[in-house]
Formats: C-alpha cells, structure tokens, sequence
C-alpha cells in the first residue's frame, strides 16, 4: 500500500514563520554595532518616542550613576517608564543640551531600583538629601523627572518635577509655555556648566 504524506497545518506553518522570524530578528541585532566606551561597555542609548534617535542620553545604572556623581562632575536625568511628563522633561533636556554642543548626559530610570529599594539607589538618595522632599510617612522621595548637574564636586543644578495635580493632563501641562519655561531653566543650570570659572585678579 502506498504511504501518503502527512500534509502540514496551517498552524504548523504558522509555528514555522514565526520561528524564521525570530531567528532573522537575532542575526539582525547580533550585527548590529552599538559604540563602547574606554572600558569596552556598550554604550546603550536611550529610545524615547518624542525624542529623535540620536539623541544625548546614556542608558545608565544605579552603580554608574554614583560613581560619576562622586566623580565631581555629572549631568544626570532620573526618569521614569511609561511616563509622559519623563518623556516632556527629557526633549526639553535633549534639545538645550545639544543646542549647547553636550553629546551625552546619563539617563536613569529609577523605576525597578526604586521599587527594589536597590541599595546604591539608597546612596544616590543619600547623596542628594537635602534637594529631595519627604512624604508623609516621613520618607525621603526622589520625584521623577529630575535633572541633576554636579560641577567640581558641587551641586549647582537640580530640578524636580512633582506629581502633577489631578485636575490637569500631562499633555495640557506641557503647553508651550510650559515647555520654554522648562527649557530656559534647563539652560540656565548647563551654561553654568559650561561656563568657565571666574580668574581671581593678582594681587600686586
């Protein structure tokens, strides 16, 4: 008797597309050259909806944030996933920036270290105590978005964005005014930066 061959169905060749797929998405992303710093690390940038692709932010640790913290010199975003007044914050702060010749500042989404009570989250907060406000329950709160610029081991520039008030959208708080108000702060804090130290006179 003659064998007849088993025909395949259609979720069968589903199954099969599916997995030529994911295997062409693995040989695509292996390719793919991501820029490393000096100490080899990739450098992972930071894909924001509202923000070009090439933009100024690092995706960064807890670990690396303090470190350069402690560096003495340090341009820090603390942001947040899936929020809207982060993602506002944070083009405001992609624009001045590169307005102002700045390739690269840091980008630290607090919100797993946040909610794990990471323990060099714990110092980030320490080491920024006397900005940050407490709640109720007399808990120290580092509010996201935040912008932190530290020069020559002082901080010169920090500026948190509360919860917004329930009766007002994010969209509508980020009106125009809003906006270039934030950006002419934001810009502000990165010329004193960038400006270079006053020379004491000599004394004769």
């Amino acid at each position: 008797m003659k064998k007849t061959k088993k025909r395949m169905d259609a979720k069968e060749i589903i199954n099969i597309i599916l997995i030529i797929i994911l295997l062409i998405c693995f040989v695509i992303i292996g390719k793919i050259n991501y820029p490393k710093d000096e100490n080899n690390k990739v450098i992972e940038p930071v894909v924001i909806s509202i923000l070009p692709e090439e933009n100024v932010f690092i995706k960064s640790s807890a670990n690396e944030v303090y470190k350069q913290m402690l560096s003495g010199d340090a341009l820090i975003f603390f942001g947040l996933s899936n929020s809207k007044n982060s993602d506002y914050y944070a083009k405001a702060v992609d624009e001045v920036a590169r307005d102002n010749g700045i390739s690269e500042i840091m980008y630290y989404d607090v919100t797993i270290d946040r909610k794990n009570s990471n323990g060099t989250y714990g110092l980030i907060i320490e080491y920024l105590m006397d900005y940050l406000y407490k709640d109720d329950a007399g808990n120290t709160i580092l509010h996201t978005p935040s912008f932190l610029i530290i020069k020559n081991g002082d901080i010169i520039y920090f500026d948190s964005l509360e919860r917004l008030k329930a009766n007002i959208s994010e969209e509508d708080f980020w009106n125009d005014t809003n906006y270039n108000l934030k950006k002419a702060y934001i810009e502000a804090g990165i010329n004193n930066y960038l400006s270079e130290p006053e020379e004491l006179p000599n004394k004769s």
